[in-house]
């Protein structure tokens, strides 16, 4: 039986960030637990409601992971009077209400390295106003927490612009909208999951002092 020296958690492992990095990581002697609602999660966890939350805290708290990368989260892409009860509860808890109270949980937490994906939405605003707001706020509760932390620990976040090979933005129908966003990006073109899971192999297993920031990675848009 293999022997692990380190372990990982890993939420959202669906996407395609996730799924580049899990690929890289299995090089490395270290457990990896993916969670999230997939018959595939080794912690079937519904970060929609509390009960959901809790279990996902009491499981960290648990196994005390040397590594997370919390990268799950929604989207609606509607303003918000055409959003439903259900989409408004699912938006703030899963994008906000979830990693606060994680983020919290773990203040006390040493020898902890966490990256949290986050969203240039947060910083520019988007179509979806609810959504952009939760990424706001989830910008400046990770910023405040990572000042009370135990000093072995770290956090940071990654604030990607669009990413032109993930799900959400190859199901886009507003093709035009993505035209004009890349004309007005400086680079001229979108960023790749393959840069943003290089960007968060750096923070989480490379980078020993960099702590409390919040890498953008959008061509310079912002």
């Amino acid at each position: 039986m293999e022997k692990y020296r380190e372990k990982i958690v890993i939420t959202g492992f669906t996407s395609k960030i996730s799924s580049i990095l899990i690929k890289k990581l299995k090089k490395k002697k270290l457990k990896i637990f993916k969670c999230g609602r997939g018959i595939k999660s080794d912690l079937r966890v519904d970060f929609s409601n509390l009960d959901g939350i809790s279990n996902f805290v009491k499981f960290i708290k648990k196994i005390k992971p040397n590594y997370l990368l919390l990268c799950h989260g929604t989207l609606v892409g509607k303003k918000l009077k055409k959003y439903s009860l259900d989409n408004i509860k699912k938006t703030i808890f899963v994008n906000l209400v979830s990693n606060i109270l994680i983020l919290e949980e773990l203040e006390n937490s040493k020898n902890l390295n966490t990256v949290l994906i986050s969203s240039i939405s947060g910083k520019l605003g988007s179509y979806d106003n609810l959504y952009a707001a939760t990424k706001a706020g989830l910008d400046l509760v990770a910023k405040s927490i990572s000042r009370k932390m135990q000093k072995s620990s770290r956090l940071n976040l990654v604030s990607p612009g669009i990413i032109k090979d993930s799900k959400m933005t190859t199901i886009r129908k507003d093709k035009n909208v993505l035209l004009k966003k890349k004309f007005l990006t400086p680079t001229k073109q979108f960023t790749s999951s393959k840069e943003v899971a290089d960007i968060i192999e750096y923070l989480l297993f490379n980078s020993k002092n960099i702590h409390g920031e919040n890498i953008n990675i959008n061509g310079g848009l912002y």
